[in-house]
């Protein structure tokens, strides 16, 4: 479930609260304005959010994160074989 990935990771990279609100529905696909109005936040604030989070996973780019997500699923899916 991508929820419990992002939470999963979330806590290991040490996000905080609302980088925790932001990271699944960027590994979700949402865009940044699409964010930025569910979390009742100006899109500034979200892109900032987003540039800190992708610094503290190490990646660069959505495509990243999504693949970090997946990878995190299958490391999970794994372990419970």
């Amino acid at each position: 479930m991508l929820t419990v990935r992002c939470a999963s990771l979330a806590e290991q990279y040490g996000l905080t609260p609302r980088e925790r609100d932001i990271f699944p529905l960027l590994a979700q696909g949402h865009t940044m304005p699409a964010i930025s109005e569910r979390l009742f936040v100006s899109e500034n604030t979200v892109k900032s959010h987003a540039k800190r989070i992708y610094q503290k996973l190490g990646i660069h780019a959505r495509v990243e994160l999504i693949d970090l997500v997946n990878r995190a699923g299958d490391e999970d899916a794994a372990r419970e074989q």
